[in-house]
């Protein structure tokens, strides 16, 4: 009886492993690829440098100081110095003895993006150090003031996102196994930034013919603009995004963008932080069955911000 009972959980334990074996093989067909990215959902972050500003001032030009900015590229798009501005608002410029122009600057170099160099270590991105100097309340108070100082910082962005679809030589055709699948989700990988791809689907539309589509997502607490409009808080120019999407083959058309060339590019506008884009792409005169890379970038602006406080301190009068 003991032997009998040992030998049935010797079976048992090994249709557990047969079982698990078979099941680690992936029958789905899911396409599948490397991600090229680090990924996340962050693009530029902004703060004040401790100590700078001071926690209090004087009035009456007694007492100059500097407000410095940390602005650093935690996402993987570079930005030309000429496509990102570093401001100080909150504060009248001419109360602290500057002009407008004083407190708006770019930055002294591009800032490059993270990246994974060819032996798998991470680059870190450029930070930079934002200094605006000679501040000075130039008036007498009658008594103590706070002021909310808010460094602000606007620039251009970019997503680029990768997936695969699959294109048969018969699309509808099921008497034979084919190397993918058609009427599935997909894997979609996205570059690091605050705007994502995702909910990448393909379906059959036709014996010649494939429709994928994707959502855009802004996941962030930017305001989000269109590309190089100076973050402008104007209707034509809030929460747009230019899209450019790129099969690697003639016969893709997207629908849902404006501008652009009318088929693969286009602008498109967010609304409650989400925009789903619809490709159809001709697959006739295919001679056997493949996938096909789709590579999708997303181009776009975004304002973030950062506030301290400086109280202003009515010396004593002589």
């Amino acid at each position: 009886m003991r032997r009998f009972i040992a030998l049935t959980i010797a079976l048992m334990m090994c249709l557990m492993i047969i079982s698990g074996c078979d099941s680690s093989k992936n029958t789905s067909g899911t396409a599948s690829i490397s991600n090229p990215f680090l990924g996340g959902t962050t693009g530029v972050l902004l703060d004040f440098q401790e100590g700078m500003p001071p926690k209090e001032v004087f009035d009456a030009g007694e007492y100059p100081f500097s407000v410095t900015l940390k602005v650093e590229n935690r996402g993987e798009a570079d930005i030309k110095k000429e496509d990102m501005a570093v401001s100080l608002t909150g504060i009248k410029a001419s109360d602290f003895g500057l002009t407008d122009a004083d407190l708006s600057v770019n930055p002294s170099d591009k800032m490059t993006r993270r990246f994974k160099d060819a032996n798998g270590n991470i680059i870190e991105g450029a930070t930079e150090y934002v200094n605006f100097d000679n501040l000075n309340f130039k008036d007498t108070l009658a008594g103590n003031q706070e002021f909310t100082i808010r460094g602000e910082v606007c620039y251009n962005y970019q997503t680029k996102a990768v997936s695969k679809i699959c294109i048969t030589k018969n699309i509808l055709d099921t008497t034979y196994t084919k190397v993918c699948r058609v009427d599935e989700s997909k894997t979609v990988y996205n570059s690091g930034a605050p705007v994502q791809i995702s909910n990448f689907k393909e379906l059959p539309r036709g014996k010649d013919k494939v429709q994928f589509t994707f959502d855009i997502t802004h996941s962030s607490n930017s305001d989000l603009f269109k590309a190089s409009s100076g973050c402008d808080y104007k209707f034509q120019n809030e929460n747009k995004i230019f899209v450019t999407v790129d099969s690697g083959m003639t016969g893709l058309k997207c629908t849902g963008l404006t501008g652009g060339n009318g088929a693969t590019t286009g602008e498109i506008t967010l609304y409650n932080r989400k925009a789903t884009v619809s490709c159809t792409q001709d697959a006739s005169n295919v001679a056997s069955d493949f996938e096909k890379i789709v590579n999708i970038q997303l181009d776009y602006e975004l304002k973030d911000y950062k506030e301290t406080k400086v109280i202003v301190k009515h010396g004593v009068d002589e």
